[in-house]
């Protein structure tokens, strides 16, 4: 029987180890660095609207894998509405579990990607 702390690991581990190969992939990885403190200080729907304005692959790779991870909705555009239009509990349990996979795909940033808060700019 897997849990779902497994799952979540084993999600970000998949995605991060994806985007490796990418020409963007330390850009990505910056992002998964920041992105526990973006939903902590701004809120998912902020960060959710932070990163689809950049528009850039790493942005909207991010976005998509969150999604995926988080087993909210299927898509990027439907959990970026669904994190728009839901309420009250329903809100709080969204930013909870988006949160909850933002530092597993931190933890793995750091571990497969070598990303730093120092070298570059990711925006």
């Amino acid at each position: 029987m897997k849990f779902r702390e497994q799952e979540r690991a084993r999600g970000a581990f998949e995605k991060v180890t994806a985007v490796a190969k990418e020409s963007w992939s330390k850009k990505y990885g910056r992002l998964c660095l920041r992105l526990p403190t973006l939903l902590t200080t701004n809120g998912l729907c902020q960060t959710l609207a932070f990163l689809d304005a950049k528009g850039k692959p790493e942005h909207l790779r991010l976005v998509a894998d969150l999604a995926e991870v988080s087993a909210l909705a299927p898509g990027a555009r439907e959990f970026s509405s669904l994190a728009r239009t839901e309420t009250g509990r329903g809100y709080m349990r969204m930013t909870a579990e988006s949160l909850r996979c933002a530092l597993y795909f931190k933890r793995y940033a750091e571990a497969v990607l070598k990303a730093d808060l120092i070298s570059g700019d990711d925006e």
